[in-house]
């Protein structure tokens, strides 16, 4: 197993924990924890998107992490934001006001659209069909 893999088990591990209890920092703590998790995975599952080795360019200690295990990863942090929908970072998504109206409609385009480009662009670019090397008439 990989460092960066345990971390996530850990970080996932201690979120866990610290939503068992009934404190308004421990759904804080136990909310960036598995944030931190779930962005060493998502960072992983682009690199598998994008055929980019992550693993390597980190550093020496870290491997690549299975693309099942970021998935299950990823899958677990929206469980875990998921219990207390009313608390922590989900409070402002679930609200009834106009800021959680706005959160709901715009957090797919967020999620979404910029690896869905960049994904194009990619294969755009694999496919021969422009030459990233090409000059910029400013």
């Amino acid at each position: 197993m990989g460092v960066n893999t345990a971390l996530n088990f850990v970080l996932m591990g201690i979120a866990l924990l610290l939503l068992g209890r009934n404190y308004q920092r421990g759904i804080w703590l136990a909310h960036s924890c598995s944030s931190f998790a779930a962005a060493i995975s998502l960072l992983f599952l682009i690199g598998y998107l994008f055929e980019v080795d992550i693993a390597t360019r980190l550093t020496v200690l870290t491997t690549a992490q299975a693309i099942h295990t970021s998935l299950t990863f990823l899958i677990l942090y929206v469980g875990i934001l998921a219990i207390r929908p009313k608390e922590g970072l989900m409070k402002v998504v679930t609200s009834s006001l106009v800021g959680g109206a706005m959160a709901r409609k715009l957090l797919p385009w967020f999620l979404i659209f910029p690896v869905a480009l960049n994904l194009f662009t990619f294969q755009g670019r694999k496919l021969g069909w422009y030459d990233s090397q090409s000059e910029y008439i400013y």
